[in-house]
């Protein structure tokens, strides 16, 4: 086994460069964390406003338009309005139960459109 001696002097220096890399580190990911809470126009809040509000309107067509009375439901919209739903600034548990609800509805439309196309055909 390999041994390396150091006087306590450069001990201590190299002991003192780790402690500047790591309060380097720690600055650097607070900027990092900075950076991406960045908003100066006030962009994000919209954004989440409107995705919001977007969500409403699909829950309401969830809920009001079966797909055996409105065909070509966009399933893969849906889908992928389901996946982005965790990128919201304020998702929380509710927004996960929305997430499944409407991959699950989704999922059976496809369903149902598969079968109908299968029953005419």
């Amino acid at each position: 086994m390999a041994s390396v001696t150091l006087s306590m002097e450069e001990f201590s220096e190299l002991k003192r460069e780790v402690d500047r890399a790591q309060a380097q580190v720690v600055a650097l990911q607070q900027e990092l964390v900075e950076a991406r809470q960045a908003d100066p126009g006030g962009r994000i809040e919209m954004l989440a406003q409107l995705s919001r509000e977007a969500l409403t309107v699909v829950r309401f067509g969830i809920a009001n338009m079966p797909p055996l009375e409105v065909k070509k439901w966009p399933t893969g919209a849906v889908k992928r309005v389901a996946e982005l739903l965790p990128w919201l600034p304020n998702y929380g548990s509710d927004d996960q139960s929305l997430a499944i609800e409407m991959t699950a509805f989704a999922d059976d439309t496809d369903q149902i459109y598969r079968e109908d196309v299968r029953s005419r055909g």
